[in-house]
């Protein structure tokens, strides 16, 4: 029982991040130019929460894996609270991606711990439909954000956004500290207990878990599928769609969000989905619609048409998100988790950083069309690989 309460205040924590990450989206880049930013460094000040969640992946988890979940999830919120109130308080952009480097720890501290705490929770049969509905409510918390963060930002203006993110987070916070719950799942003993399954050199069995080829392939799973978000979906297509389609910023706003909406219901249904035509299969579909949906994107004009594909294509994500990290977690030893998962995140977050450059500059070199292309070209190859992991995920 206690268990389960300590998944609801997870789910609980998950959305208030998400809220928070989100309803600073759509003025992140107006508030850095309204403090002197240059292109360039707007640029900078997004990217540079994700540099820093990169870079903090691994040794998360692997810190995770040896002292407990209970310093990295309270750590997380505290700099997030922190990150919060020094963008805030920013006099000028170096400020605000001081700022947004502490909420890149946040995040990644949050994010890894969360998953594993997710994983650790649940018997195998029951993980993906766990994950499922944690990354659904995490998902609808984005979905709220945005349009939160853009009323506040109208109303009183872009520092009270980080107001109410820095209220949030610091209510995080307090109940991270003192909720029983998350005390009984996150402690440094249980954590021993768990070790002492199988009694092994953790850096010696993360690197042979490296070497799993289901692994592997989950990681260049997550490495393509967070590329099409980030690439395709939040650089290329707002682009491609105003200049090419002659859509309205309120058009593709809507659009953005029929996506989030597929995707609230993809993390909803995956578990679901993956018991009925299991993790391959699903994994299969999955890519096989994302594909098509986005080499189907640049054709059509029509707004019901591209409604169809963003639906279709948040459903597919949305299913395919939750699974990756439980078929992480269900191919290495539990005393390795923390590290596996780490590295697997570190592919994800590469994508953010890697698809917007590559992608644009694939559009520049030849034409925005090509870029639709490569990305579906790589999920129906990644949906042929799926296939041969038949037997060898559950």
């Amino acid at each position: 029982m206690r268990f389960r309460e300590a998944y609801y205040i997870l789910c609980a924590l998950a959305f208030l991040v998400m809220l928070n990450e989100q309803s600073s989206s759509p003025v992140l880049p107006l508030y850095a130019s309204q403090l002197g930013a240059s292109e360039v460094v707007v640029g900078i000040v997004i990217s540079s929460s994700f540099v820093s969640r990169t870079l903090l992946e691994i040794p998360v988890g692997y810190i995770s894996d040896r002292v407990g979940y209970r310093a990295p999830l309270i750590t997380g919120f505290v700099s997030s609270t922190l990150a919060a109130g020094l963008s805030m308080l920013a006099a000028d952009a170096s400020h605000l991606i001081i700022g947004r480097i502490l909420w890149g720890v946040g995040m990644a501290l949050f994010f890894n711990t969360s998953m594993i705490l997710v994983v650790n929770m649940f018997e195998s049969k029951s993980r993906g439909e766990a994950m499922g509905m944690f990354q659904s409510i995490q998902f609808i918390g984005g979905f709220l954000g945005a349009p939160l963060g853009g009323i506040l930002g109208a109303i009183f203006g872009f520092r009270m956004i980080f107001v109410l993110a820095a209220a949030l987070m610091l209510m995080a916070t307090i109940i991270s500290i003192s909720s029983k719950e998350l005390y009984d799942v996150t402690s440094p003993k249980r954590i021993k207990a768990q070790k002492t399954e199988v009694k092994t050199d953790t850096w010696r069995n993360a690197v042979d878990a490296i070497r799993n080829p289901v692994f592997s392939y989950i990681c260049l799973t997550g490495f393509i599928v967070f590329s099409t978000e980030v690439g395709i979906f939040s650089t290329i297509i707002p682009i491609y769609l105003n200049t090419a389609l002659g859509f309205n910023v309120t058009a593709i706003g809507i659009l953005l969000g029929i996506k989030f909406v597929g995707v609230s219901g993809g993390t909803f249904l995956a578990g679901r989905v993956a018991k009925v035509a299991g993790k391959p299969w699903a994994y299969v579909i999955s890519l096989l619609l994302l594909g098509t949906a986005i080499l189907a994107m640049p054709f059509f004009a029509s707004f019901e048409i591209q409604a169809a594909l963003f639906l279709l294509s948040g459903l597919a994500l949305g299913t395919i998100f939750p699974l990756l990290p439980v078929t992480v977690a269900e191919v290495v030893i539990p005393s390795v988790r923390g590290t596996a998962i780490g590295v697997y995140r570190t592919f994800f977050d590469a994508g953010a950083i890697v698809a917007p450059i590559v992608l644009t500059w694939i559009s520049v070199l030849w034409r925005t069309s090509v870029s639709f292309c490569v990305i579906a070209a790589l999920l129906f190859m990644n949906a042929l690989v799926s296939l041969t992991f038949r037997g060898k995920i559950e």
